[in-house]
């Protein structure tokens, strides 16, 4: 088995069976031993695993009975993976053309890749900075929150969150790169261990990646492979001037909880004992300024 895709699925049937159908048209071929498709659902309410199972009888489906989280989810349709490589799929994405074929080309030659991600590109074609990151250092977290990296993003002392000084048209190294897109060799996984999940969602592919490098591998972004990535759809009611509901408000509230909550989680992971005290006292106090500042922005706008 050369690969094995693990997609995690929650409530995102339209999304989910687009993203099939173009890994149905790669030249590797999901009807043969060469690849198998591991759709891991976390309790979903819209239809969707009984859609898969009706248009694509050959993806193997986990059924979770509550959203148990990314980490979680993941990491049960992991355990059951045969793949050489493992790749980590959002539901949410749209595999361009071939692009399997160059990544596992790439992980192929390059021996000491122990992960890698495509390119990903958002709807309108801009690069999903996600997919191309530094380590949220403190320093980086400071410059990124500033919005210096906005300001200075050729200047490597004020982009080190997203690195974007780097060429994004060829294939390089990186800190980190997203769960959305996340290819990564199975003996990695056997020595650096499954996904932290104390993370529930948000976090735990930099905690990975962080794994992955102390372990002594590099990680890359490859450009020449190209996958669509939809996100941040829960929005889409705002900006089509359409009143934003009390049921959306409560997800982007817990959201954004769980977002700034992993911040720290991973800070005292990865950073608590590299940095003094009231070094964590300080960042600590940031991110729950800034999630009170994302809260109440969401409650009233």
């Amino acid at each position: 088995m050369k690969l094995s895709i693990v997609i995690l699925n929650f409530n995102t049937r339209e999304y989910v069976l687009q993203c099939l159908r173009s890994i149905e048209e790669q030249n590797i071929d999901p009807k043969a031993n060469t690849l198998e498709v591991i759709v891991s659902d976390n309790g979903s309410t819209d239809g969707s695993v009984e859609a898969i199972r009706e248009k694509f009888p050959w993806v193997k489906i986990i059924e979770n009975k509550k959203n148990i989280g990314f980490a979680a989810g993941n990491n049960r349709a992991i355990k059951q993976a045969r793949g050489k490589i493992i790749l980590l799929l959002n539901s949410d994405t749209i595999v361009l053309p071939d692009s399997f074929e160059k990544m596992l080309e790439f992980l192929d030659k390059t021996k000491d890749a122990g992960a890698a991600t495509a390119r990903l590109e958002l709807k309108d074609g801009a690069l999903d900075l996600g997919c191309h990151r530094g380590f949220p250092t403190p320093w980086n977290a400071i410059t990124y929150f500033l919005r210096l990296e906005r300001l200075f993003p050729n200047v490597p002392v004020f982009s080190g969150y997203h690195q974007s000084w780097k060429d994004f048209n060829v294939a390089h190294e990186v800190d980190a790169i997203s769960g959305a897109c996340f290819f990564v060799r199975r003996k990695v996984v056997e020595e650096v261990g499954l996904l932290d999940e104390r993370y529930f969602m948000y976090a735990e592919d930099l905690d990975w990646c962080m794994r992955i490098k102390k372990a002594g591998w590099k990680i890359y972004y490859v450009p020449d492979a190209k996958i669509t990535h939809f996100k941040k759809r829960s929005g889409r009611s705002k900006a089509e001037g359409l009143p934003v509901s009390p049921e959306t408000r409560k997800l982007r509230a817990k959201t954004i909880t769980y977002f700034y909550d992993t911040m720290r989680i991973f800070y005292d992971k990865h950073y608590k004992e590299k940095y003094p005290s009231w070094l964590r006292a300080l960042v600590v106090a940031g991110i729950w300024l800034l999630t009170a500042v994302k809260l109440i922005r969401n409650r009233f706008l």
